[in-house]
């Protein structure tokens, strides 16, 4: 609009000139429109004062070319230049600008057109071109402006669903972020997983071979597999403790030390293990203490027996000297004393098993 402007102040001066024979106050008019149209882009070109001031000047520029034609046959043509400068203010797609180019032509008609009608119009103006020229002007402006009106609809709609589609551009990127983080995270637990599974399955080996010295040691990322692996050696490390520990009390107990015990802390079936190893320990305690004390009684017993044999012997035969002696007058007792020898020789053989027996039972 600004170039069409200096395009418009060009061809006033030229046509003025060739009117005339000379520049004249069309061609001030269009020189003063350009000043300021310049002032303008030097000091507010990115606002919208600059707007209205590019369509004021556009304004400016036909009205200037009304006055360097005028008396001019063509004078009455360029009016034409009004409704395509209106036009070009649609282009602004801006009402505001619309209604303010059509504003201007109105004043510049009634103003001028009822009383210095030929800077308006070629021969006699009066009320009734002035109102031909209103008509066509407000129809006009009427038009560009249902038509802005549409374009800024179809321009905010099509805005509303560019942002929507950016929305869900942004969403749909959104989604697949979201879907590529979760799938790095599903592969990542996935690996876990699969690491987990080979440490439980070395721990598993193990402990089927009778090793629950083997642990999980890796650390995971999820909570929930450090639980795991953490119940895992857990179990480990109290089957551990109470195998070795029956260990050493069985072994305790086959060199003959009964003096060792099961001393962990164990639930459910290994706390019924160590209470049945240690109530074995505890009886066999008991028992050999039990022959100790058995095979104590009967060495003593088996002495006394001995001791009465021996004295029984030892009677027996000076009984047998003294029989021997008065064996002619006594045969009787001498028969008697046989037999009483014979039956020491019996208890002094049964002695000899006892003492045996005795020693046996000692040894074991």
């Amino acid at each position: 609009m600004a170039a069409t402007a200096i395009v418009l102040a060009l061809a006033v001066g030229i046509a003025e000139f060739a009117h005339v024979g000379g520049l004249g106050p069309a061609t001030g008019l269009a020189g003063f429109a350009l000043a300021a149209l310049t002032a303008g882009f030097c000091f507010f070109r990115n606002s919208a004062t600059f707007r209205y001031l590019a369509v004021s000047v556009l304004m400016a520029q036909v009205m200037a070319g009304l006055v360097a034609l005028r008396g001019h046959p063509m004078q009455i043509d360029v009016h034409m230049a009004f409704f395509a400068a209106l036009a070009m203010c649609a282009l602004l797609y801006d009402v505001r600008a619309i209604l303010l180019g059509a504003g201007l032509v109105a004043v510049h008609h009634l103003g001028l057109g009822m009383t210095l009608s030929d800077l308006v119009f070629y021969g006699e103006g009066g009320l009734g071109r002035v109102l031909l020229h209103a008509v066509i002007l407000v129809a006009e402006a009427a038009a560009l402006v249902w038509m802005t009106r549409n374009t800024q609809m179809l321009l905010e709609l099509s805005s509303v669903k560019s942002d929507e589609a950016e929305a869900g551009a942004r969403q749909a990127q959104d989604y697949a972020e979201t879907a590529q983080r979760n799938l790095a995270a599903v592969n990542a637990h996935i690996e876990e997983m699969q690491h987990f599974q080979q440490q439980f399955a070395g721990v598993a080996e193990a402990a089927n071979a009778g090793d629950f010295s083997q642990r999980v040691e890796a650390r995971f990322k999820d909570g929930e597999l450090n639980n795991l692996a953490e119940g895992i050696n857990a179990l480990t490390r109290t089957f551990d403790r109470a195998v070795t520990e029956v260990g050493t009390v069985l072994g305790a107990l086959a060199d003959t030390d009964l003096t060792r015990r099961m001393e962990g802390d164990y639930l459910g079936k290994l706390a019924r293990l160590k209470a049945d190893t240690n109530a074995v320990a505890d009886k066999l305690t008991e028992v050999v203490g039990q022959l100790r004390a058995t095979s104590g009684s009967l060495k003593t017993a088996t002495g006394e027996i001995l001791s009465g044999a021996n004295d029984l012997s030892e009677r027996t035969t000076r009984q047998a000297a003294t029989i021997e002696q008065t064996s002619a007058t006594m045969e009787q007792l001498a028969a008697t004393v046989l037999a009483n020898a014979q039956r020491a020789q019996e208890a002094s053989q049964r002695a000899a098993l006892v003492t045996n027996t005795a020693e046996n039972g000692g040894a074991v």
